[in-house]
């Protein structure tokens, strides 16, 4: 059964709680300690980035992936749900890793935490650990999902490729970095990745159809792909995963500004 990208919190509460369901928080540690779903499992964000300070957003080691999914009782045949606090960087993240790793059978709770709440369905403090699994990744292919480096200065000037900077204006202008270099992607299209998010509908995606025209306002054309970063792979997770729902072909750059940003040759613009 093919299951739903996107999953709102009143489809979760009438699911039949089984072992084939496995919802994983990737709160932030004090909140999952506070109020989190009942079953759930949780992943500190810090978990889940590639700890290599030129490259956080690329996906981590396999080792570490394994580790951390065989914690939760990972298993290749259930359906995970994640979500998290923020409005769904952290939560997009791990879809994309788990994409990766060939487990289509993931879904977002839109809105997460807050939207769950705040619809009042029940939240639990009681913490039961799964029983650990042997996980094991075999090599894995990230190009249906991610671009490298070298790719993304083939794309520049290709007329079917748009590049999306999720950013913020001012890192997009160049008045603010993470790297040594500051600006952006020659090319690119700014819309910061928290234009995705209503925040007064208690933190769950916009409806498609405004973020696509706003995709149009910023410069994306229609029938182009998209190639969406920012400094590190968590704000272009969800620019990403948007994308995606949207059904418009995407990939990633998940070396991000950290990546580009930090080489001696890279193109640099800080033209709008």
């Amino acid at each position: 059964m093919q299951v739903p990208l996107v999953i709102q919190a009143e489809e979760l509460s009438t699911f039949q709680r089984n072992n084939e369901l496995l919802i994983i928080d990737i709160c932030q540690p004090t909140n999952w300690r506070q109020f989190h779903l009942a079953d759930a499992q949780h992943i500190d964000p810090v978990e889940i980035i590639n700890h290599s300070p030129y490259s956080p957003g690329e996906l981590p080691p396999l080792r570490q992936l394994e580790e951390v999914l065989g914690r939760c009782g990972y298993n290749p045949e259930k359906h995970i749900v994640v979500y998290d606090d923020e409005g769904g960087g952290w939560a997009a993240r791990l879809v994309w890793i788990l994409l990766c790793l060939g487990h289509h059978k993931v879904s977002y709770l839109n809105g997460g935490l807050y939207a769950w709440y705040k619809d009042k369905h029940p939240l639990t403090k009681i913490i039961t650990p799964h029983k650990a699994t042997q996980t094991t990744f075999q090599q894995v292919d990230t190009s249906p999902f991610t671009v490298t480096l070298d790719e993304m200065q083939v794309a520049i000037d290709d007329e079917n490729i748009s590049i999306w900077d999720a950013r913020s204006a001012e890192e997009y202008k160049g008045l603010m970095s993470g790297a040594r270099r500051s600006g952006h992607i020659p090319g690119a299209f700014n819309l910061d990745w928290q234009n995705c998010i209503d925040r007064e509908n208690n933190l769950r995606l916009c409806n498609p159809d405004i973020i696509k025209q706003r995709l149009l306002d910023a410069g994306w054309k229609e029938g182009q792909q998209i190639y969406t970063y920012c400094q590190s792979h968590h704000r272009s997770a969800l620019s990403w995963f948007v994308t995606r729902w949207l059904k418009i072909p995407v990939k990633a750059y998940a070396g991000g500004w950290a990546q580009w940003g930090n080489q001696t040759e890279t193109l640099i613009t800080t033209d709008s």
